[in-house]
């Protein structure tokens, strides 16, 4: 099992050795993660198609179990109506396929959640390798819901959900770390067309300074 403990402290001048679970972080945001894949490149979500056929292939080498009495069954009904035995055949085959290909969706799916929390986990430790004096542990704990919902949306990165708990840690406050990047000002309160109120406001204005 990988040790997932990293050397750091609030204080840089302590190096204090903290155990931190990245699997938290992750399976935080995986809860809320509809689609997981997206973490992944396309040669790894090609990768964990290619090893959940694998693994399917291993688990079903031997043929199909019927029991006897379909088998014979089906054997009477081959010589006593073909066409019919062909499309019980054909749907007992269509089933199969059918079960095979869920029990591969269901395998990668598996094996994408374990890449995706491998791949978290990475980019996770390379981040805080590169903040020296950063607790990780305490960042991690600090990150609000609403920030691991940011990085479900996909309106901030992983690094950037990081960033933002630093922040938080050093005492932004949570308002203004999780405020957007970029407002949009067509959404803020005014509007080029001026409503009757207010042009009737301006109106009494203009004539009280000609009046005065």
């Amino acid at each position: 099992m990988e040790d997932t403990s990293v050397n750091a402290s609030t204080n840089s001048s302590v190096a204090a050795r903290t155990d931190v679970d990245y699997k938290a972080l992750y399976e935080t945001s995986e809860k809320r993660r509809k689609d997981s894949q997206a973490a992944l490149t396309p040669t790894q979500q090609q990768l964990a198609t290619l090893r959940a056929e694998n693994a399917i292939l291993r688990e079903n080498q031997g043929p199909a179990v019927v029991n006897k009495e379909e088998q014979s069954r089906l054997e009477d009904l081959k010589y006593s109506d073909p066409e019919v035995w062909r499309t019980e055949v054909n749907q007992q085959e269509a089933l199969q396929i059918k079960q095979r290909e869920e029990a591969i969706a269901t395998k990668k799916g598996e094996i994408i959640s374990e890449m995706t929390q491998e791949e978290v986990t990475r980019r996770t430790k390379e981040f805080f390798a590169s903040q020296p004096g950063i607790d990780p542990k305490v960042v991690i704990n600090s990150m609000p819901p609403a920030l691991h919902d940011l990085i479900d949306s996909g309106s901030v990165t992983l690094e950037e959900a990081l960033q933002k708990g630093i922040d938080l840690v050093r005492g932004a406050s949570t308002l203004s770390v999780l405020a957007p990047k970029d407002p949009n000002l067509s959404q803020v309160a005014g509007s080029k067309a001026p409503t009757d109120a207010a042009k009737q406001s301006q109106s009494n204005q203009d004539w009280g300074g000609q009046l005065l």
